[in-house]
């Protein structure tokens, strides 16, 4: 006879697809085109200085708040680096990209869901900043034979 042992691990029972699992998928949202877009500039102030329009859209989404929301206010820089860090934004990706608990990845899930969707056009429609998308794209540039050394 065989039986099977029953795996009462709270880990097996979160695992996607098992039988057991209740609720819903978890929320993506697709952020691609907007972190490719933020990944082609410097910083958050070389964003800022080149599109205040969508500066204020990042201003705005942070300045969210749902009804009975008491809670701290939003940090843009923090909400600028979720949305330049993560391809899909999940609580989970935010959680782990901010290091922050649950109630606060929450908040910054819904803030940096509003502020993709409102930059995806811009982003999509805009041309990119002027910051290398990745270290590899560095290359080593050839000195002048005829610099003279402050003489």
């Amino acid at each position: 006879m065989t039986t099977t042992a029953k795996q009462t691990s709270p880990a097996h029972l979160t695992q996607p697809g098992h039988p057991s699992r209740r609720g819903r998928p978890a929320k993506t949202h697709d952020n691609r085109a907007v972190r490719a877009w933020l990944r082609s500039y410097w910083d958050r102030w070389d964003f800022s200085a080149t599109n205040p329009r969508a500066e204020d859209a990042l201003a705005g989404a942070v300045n969210l708040r749902t009804q009975g929301d008491t809670g701290r206010g939003l940090s843009i820089n923090r909400l600028f680096h979720v949305l330049r860090s993560l391809d899909t934004i999940t609580t989970a990706g935010v959680a782990a990209v901010l290091s922050c608990a649950k109630s606060t990845a929450e908040a910054y899930t819904r803030a940096a869901r509003v502020a993709s969707g409102v930059l995806e056009p811009l982003a999509v429609n805009s041309p990119p900043g002027t910051a290398p998308v990745e270290a590899e794209d560095w290359e080593d540039f050839a000195v002048p034979d005829n610099i003279s050394d402050g003489v």
